[in-house]
């Protein structure tokens, strides 16, 4: 297994450097777009972030199974999208389209919490709320669209068929988990993490 998964990244080490970059292009353009937001656009995310913080102080009972349910559907949608993209013609295209979207999202959400809230609280909002989760999907994306992109020939044209299949099938396995695991960290430890540190605000 270990061994698979070394030359996994060996042989694919280009292709994780070149859909790296596409996202922190995406990131990039994010931040950017979020410097020149006009005085009525700031203002519109200044009045969310503060009335999201009001009721995460005001709210005793949080319903973590709705949060849960919303996340898991969140991500399995992402992902669902972003696998039949990348077995369609056009596969590298349309990867690289979703992941740079991705990034574009992450950059343009952590940007606005910074402009509006300050760098101090806007770390603490990142961290705990939106950095924890994407530490394990973004590398789950990335290598989602890779493996796909990668098998699309050997599903249609291998005479090992049966093989691929399975190999298909134990590794969506492997990234719905990934995606589950990173819903379950945003719901319960971003959440109550945010909710700590958020009395200090």
């Amino acid at each position: 297994m270990k061994e698979t998964i070394e030359n996994h990244f060996k042989e694919n080490y280009k292709s994780y450097l070149y859909y790296m970059l596409v996202f922190i292009i995406g990131v990039t353009i994010g931040i950017i777009a979020v410097n020149n937001l006009n005085i009525e656009n700031k203002e519109k995310i200044n009045n969310y972030l503060i009335e999201f913080s009001r009721n995460i102080k005001e709210q005793n009972n949080i319903n973590y199974g709705l949060l849960l349910k919303h996340s898991i559907s969140n991500n399995i949608k992402f992902i669902g999208i972003l696998i039949i993209l990348s077995l369609s013609i056009w596969r590298k295209l349309s990867t690289s389209i979703l992941i740079g979207y991705k990034g574009f999202s992450l950059g343009y959400a952590i940007s606005s919490v910074i402009l509006i809230l300050g760098m101090g609280k806007g770390i603490v909002f990142n961290i705990s709320l939106i950095l924890l989760s994407e530490i394990i999907f973004i590398p789950t994306i990335i290598f989602t669209g890779i493996f796909c992109i990668n098998n699309y020939n050997q599903i249609i044209k291998s005479r090992t068929k049966n093989i691929s299949l399975i190999k298909y099938i134990i590794v969506f396995m492997l990234i719905i988990f990934s995606s589950i695991l990173s819903s379950l960290i945003k719901t319960f430890l971003s959440t109550n993490l945010f909710l700590m540190l958020n009395n200090y605000f």
